[in-house]
């Protein structure tokens, strides 16, 4: 039996769909609580780029590139409402000087679509390298320059929001994760199950290569993993 279609969340209060208008100011706000807890997470920090290896800085900048580009595919989609809503335009012109800090990076989008989101391709289905994006089309190279649009994206969001007061705070309710009772399977929960669960699926896999009558070149394993730990990229 097909799963039933999925329904969209209904308007807390007045119980009907959401207008257009109010389907954008819930999703800026979600781009803004996306922001908010990867930022509160590195205030854990005095000095997140000093205190954290690369390497972890380079999944949380990445996940930042990936939340900056959902806030201006939303932000260019609140455009629209600009005729029906005499508050649009004001709010929009006062972000403007963020938007215009952010976009001074052209590449974003084609990043997050080839690279981030997509794995190595061009809308043509054309192999392209990130660093060929990072240098070509202009996309931040440092951690602090991603975490700064990170903090400029919260920021124009609030800008915009602000505006819409009312109707932003009647739609948060639809954002409350603590109603949501989540079932770990068929997955683990506990940092404690990785190892045990890691060794029973690695051990079908070897028991899968001697049944095809495979084995993995511990010379070519080394090897793998020296190609495939790429350089420290700068902060």
């Amino acid at each position: 039996m097909s799963p039933n279609p999925y329904l969209e969340p209904l308007h807390p209060v007045r119980k009907e769909s959401l207008t257009p208008l109010e389907r954008d100011l819930w999703r800026l706000g979600m781009v803004a609580q996306e922001a908010e807890i990867l930022l509160r997470g590195l205030n854990h920090y005095n000095d997140a780029s000093a205190s954290l290896n690369q390497d972890i800085l380079f999944t949380i900048t990445n996940q930042a590139s990936i939340i900056i580009c959902k806030f201006l595919e939303v932000w260019n989609a609140t455009g629209r409402h600009a005729k029906a809503d005499p508050r649009v335009i004001p709010r929009r012109r006062a972000a403007q000087p963020i938007l215009d800090r952010i976009t001074v990076w052209k590449g974003l989008a084609r990043f997050r679509n080839s690279i981030l989101a997509h794995p190595y391709l061009t809308s043509d289905a054309k192999l392209i390298e990130p660093r060929v994006i990072m240098s070509e089309y202009g996309v931040p190279a440092f951690h602090a320059e991603i975490l700064l649009l990170l903090q400029l994206t919260r920021g124009a969001v609030l800008v915009f929001l602000d505006g819409f007061q009312t109707e932003f705070l009647a739609l948060w309710p639809l954002s409350n994760e603590n109603k949501f009772v989540l079932d770990p399977s068929p997955g683990i929960q506990l940092g404690t199950q990785i190892d045990p669960e890691l060794r029973r699926v690695l051990g079908q896999a070897d028991e899968s290569l001697r049944r095809e009558g495979l084995t993995i070149d511990p010379a070519f394993g080394d090897e793998f993993v020296r190609r495939v730990r790429p350089p420290v990229d700068p902060v």
